[in-house]
Formats: structure tokens, C-alpha cells, sequence
């Protein structure tokens, strides 16, 4: 028989080999080169052992000045103009007392008479002059325009007659209007009184109402138991032509009976 083989061992896993790094090459340091004495040179003085510093009694801590801040420059001033000095306005002093100074004497002295020297004139010739006539103004007589004609002032067809026409030569100073009229059943009437220039322009120059009559028309025989109205125009007429009064009636239960219509200028 073939004998038993041996157990086979197994050997150890070698390390692994690691690489050492290369060592850094030596540098050789310079040889230094000798000191030359250079001539004229100064010889080294080993400098003196400073001494110890010895605290000085009370004395005051330095103290590190901050450091200074550029200075800017600032612009150069402008002179002081000195102002003149304000005038001194003087008190008005107190007006003396007036002290009243007797009036002199006024002595009578006769003035010395001038010499007369005549001279010789020669006499200028005298012309007659035209006798002129004094111009006389004559005053305006005031003249009183009449119209007796019987008219009629209502509503309407009632009219009758109720514009009554005057022709004015000469204007006076003053002018006035008359009128003798009153209600017909009763005194119970209104109206207005116009008054028409010779331009044609209509002005109001009066009213008639109840208040101005005593008694209608049926118990009147004669206008001299009426009392006028009177109206002042002299602000109306300006100048002479022909005028025309008018009346208007406007209200009331009668219309107004017209006597008798003046203008006096």
C-alpha cells in the first residue's frame, strides 16, 4: 500500500512589501566666504548695556495724542460792512410862548407931492358910437289851455271822448294839469291819467280813485260843485307842440264821468 500523503499546510500570506520613499538629497551648505577688512571702515562698537528704567516718582502716564484731522480749508469770510449809524431825529423843542407886541403907533405923515410935468398929448379924434337898444325880456304869462267837452272813461266800448287834444305855443316855468270829473252811478272808479307828447311818447301823470270824489255824476248840474284833480308836469313838457291827455280806466263798478280838462304853462 501506498503510504498516506501529508497533510498539506498552508504557509503564511507574506506582508506586502511597501516602498519606502526616496530620502531628500543632502543640500551641502556654501562654504561662507571669508571677511575681507575693508579699508577706511569703522570698527564695530559693541553697544553699551542700556540701564535699567527706574520709575520716576508721580509721574504722569503718556498718554497717546489721537491723530489730527486734515484740515479743510474754509472759504475766506466776506467783510463786515459796518452799517452807518441811524441819524439822531431831535425832539421838536417846545414853541416859546407867543408874547403879543403892542402894535406901533401909526404917526400921520403927509407924503411929499411928486413934481407934474405936463406933457403934450395929442387928442385922438372921437368916434360916435351907434346907440344900441337895451333888450327888454319879456315874462311869460302863464296861459291856461281849456277843454269843456263832455267825455267818458270805462270798460270797453264805454269810452267816449276820453282823449283830449291841446296845442302848447310857449312852455312856461311851470306846467299843471286840472281835471273836474267823478263816477258815474257812484264814485266807486279807478283809473290813470296819461299824458302823450308831440314825440308820441305816453307818461303817466296822474291816477283818479274812489278817495277823490264826494258825490256821482247824477247829482252834479255843473262842474263847479267838483273838486279838481291837479297834477304837477312841468318835469313832462319840455318844450311847445301838441299834447294829448288821456284817461284809462282800469277798475271799479263806474266809469268816471269828464267834465272839464285843463293845462296851464
Amino acid at each position: 500500500p501506498k503510504p498516506a500523503p501529508k497533510p498539506i499546510v498552508a504557509k503564511p500570506t507574506p506582508e506586502p512589501i511597501v516602498a519606502k520613499p526616496d530620502p531628500k538629497p543632502v543640500v551641502a551648505r556654501p562654504t561662507p566666504k571669508p571677511v575681507v577688512a575693508q579699508p577706511n571702515s569703522k570698527p564695530i562698537l559693541a553697544r553699551p548695556t542700556p540701564k535699567p528704567v527706574v520709575a520716576q516718582p508721580n509721574s504722569k502716564p503718556v498718554v497717546t495724542r489721537p491723530t489730527p484731522k486734515p484740515l479743510i480749508a474754509k472759504p475766506t469770510p466776506k467783510p463786515n460792512v459796518t452799517k452807518p449809524a441811524p441819524k439822531l431825529v431831535l425832539a421838536n423843542p417846545l414853541p416859546k410862548p407867543v408874547v403879543p407886541t403892542p402894535a406901533p403907533k401909526l404917526v400921520a405923515t403927509k407924503p411929499t407931492p411928486k413934481p407934474v410935468t405936463q406933457k403934450k398929448t395929442t387928442p385922438k379924434p372921437v368916434v360916435a358910437q351907434p346907440t344900441t337898444k337895451p333888450t327888454i325880456q319879456k315874462e311869460h304869462t302863464p296861459q291856461t289851455h281849456v277843454s269843456s267837452a263832455r267825455g267818458l272813461a270805462g270798460n270797453g266800448k264805454i269810452n267816449k271822448h276820453n282823449v283830449y287834444t291841446f296845442n302848447l305855443p310857449e312852455i312856461g316855468s311851470s306846467s299843471t294839469l286840472a281835471f273836474w270829473a267823478t263816477g258815474r252811478n257812484s264814485i266807486d272808479t279807478y283809473g290813470k291819467v296819461w299824458l302823450i307828447t308831440p314825440g308820441g311818447r305816453r307818461i303817466i301823470v296822474g291816477i283818479w280813485k274812489e278817495s277823490y270824489f264826494t258825490e256821482p255824476s247824477t247829482d252834479i248840474t255843473s262842474f263847479y260843485k267838483l273838486k279838481p284833480v291837479t297834477e304837477d308836469i312841468t318835469k313832462k313838457v319840455s318844450g311847445s307842440g301838441t299834447y294829448k291827455v288821456e284817461f284809462e280806466w282800469t277798475d271799479g263798478n263806474e266809469p268816471l264821468v269828464i267834465y272839464r280838462v285843463e293845462i296851464t304853462s
